[in-house]
């Protein structure tokens, strides 16, 4: 016929599929409103917002360990259709340090751990419980912050990221563009 409505032969856009999966999740929370499961459709959205990022993560984390590395992270951004860079990937990564924090005490640690350099100092014997007390300065910060010192990061940081990236230019993974 004339008139058949097969647009399948064109290849989706990411605008396109950014576009389908906000219409999935306004009728998934439209839904939810009418049959009753929350109050108003404010609610319902953030329900489906949390809902749709864990499922982007856990499609993210390739090998199910509950952590997205770089790796995975490049792959997630290819599948999107965007060449990312090992650069792309680190700013990305950097943004969940938007303080410098965990940055400043790696810094601390690999100056702690240049035995040579506290040795100039005149340190001894002090510097392995300094060195301790960094470390676990670091933990409590990466754990607060769903990071690991290699830049692996869990669902709720990456949950935190992806609702930061919103307001800005830079393409984190999302349901729509995988």
């Amino acid at each position: 016929d004339d008139f058949d409505d097969d647009d399948d032969d064109e290849e989706e856009t990411p605008e396109t599929k950014e576009e389908k999966e906000k219409s999935r999740m306004t009728g998934e929370a439209a839904l939810m409103v009418e049959r009753g499961e929350v109050a108003t459709i404010h609610e319902a959205q953030a329900i489906v917002d949390e809902r749709t990022l864990e499922k982007t993560f856990l499609e993210i984390d390739e090998d199910g360990s509950g952590l997205v590395d770089t790796d995975e992270l490049r792959s997630a951004l290819r599948s999107m259709g965007l060449a990312a860079t090992n650069a792309d990937v680190r700013e990305m990564q950097e943004r969940m340090d938007e303080d410098g924090e965990i940055a400043r005490w790696k810094r601390a640690i690999r100056a702690l751990e240049d035995k040579a350099a506290l040795t100039k100092l005149g340190l001894g014997a002090a510097d392995t419980a300094l060195l301790r007390a960094a470390e676990a300065g670091l933990g409590e910060l990466l754990e607060a912050r769903d990071v690991t010192a290699d830049w692996q990061f869990g669902m709720e940081a990456y949950k935190v990221m992806v609702r930061k990236e919103r307001a800005s230019d830079v393409r984190l993974p999302s349901a729509a563009g995988m």
